[in-house]
């Protein structure tokens, strides 16, 4: 239980780093990308498929719909949407309206602990947003892949032996960056289940 937890905190001290500003709307310059060390050459050469079958995309059962406030996301049953607490106000309870979790199994953004997430963050034009690979172990490029209207494109990971994903995806010259942590105890989910496919496809801009 310490090693998940002590994995989980390294994930997401990664994911911050990478995803610069989710705990603030005010960062600026242009999206980057920056370059993965030559040591992460020969895992790169691997890709994974997610099938894009339409049949796939019919969720366990009815949705609920959270709005941000900059954009709405939908949870099938068995999900919880939460706000994300933004990182330099969370004492005020104040929250960052361009992210979410997407939590299976739980009901509060403390669950991500126990429970496997989906973390969405919105990135507007002209924002600042890296990503290394360099970060992880077991890097695989997914090839690129259709939902909702965008083309997504990333790589699953592992962390501390801790499973993972990371996926973009340009809208209208803006950014959609999720992160997803797919395994926690006793449940799990998968790129390829319809659940998440409904999910990442219900996300709309206000």
């Amino acid at each position: 239980m310490t090693k998940k937890i002590i994995a989980l905190a390294a994930a997401l001290s990664a994911v911050c780093l990478l995803a610069a500003g989710c705990g603030s709307s005010d960062s600026s310059s242009e999206p980057s990308s920056s370059k993965a060390p030559a040591s992460d050459a020969a895992s790169q050469e691997e890709t994974v498929t997610v099938t894009e079958a339409a049949n796939d995309f019919v969720p366990s059962g009815d949705m609920t719909t959270l709005d941000t406030g900059v954009f709405s996301i939908s949870a099938p049953d068995g999900w919880t949407a939460v706000n994300v607490p933004d990182t330099l106000k969370e004492y005020d309870g104040k929250v960052n309206p361009n992210g979410c979790y997407v939590i299976k199994g739980g009901t509060s953004a403390a669950d991500m602990i126990n429970c496997p997430y989906i973390w969405v963050v919105y990135y507007e034009n002209g924002s600042r947003y890296s990503s290394s690979k360099g970060f992880y172990d077991n890097v695989k490029d997914l090839d690129p892949f259709e939902l909702g209207g965008r083309t997504w494109k990333g790589f699953t990971f592992s962390s501390m032996d801790v499973p993972g994903a990371s996926i973009t995806a340009e809208d209208g010259g803006h950014l959609w960056v999720v992160n997803l942590s797919p395994e926690r105890k006793d449940l799990s989910f998968s790129l390829e289940d319809a659940d998440v496919k409904a999910i990442l496809s219900s996300i709309k801009l206000d």
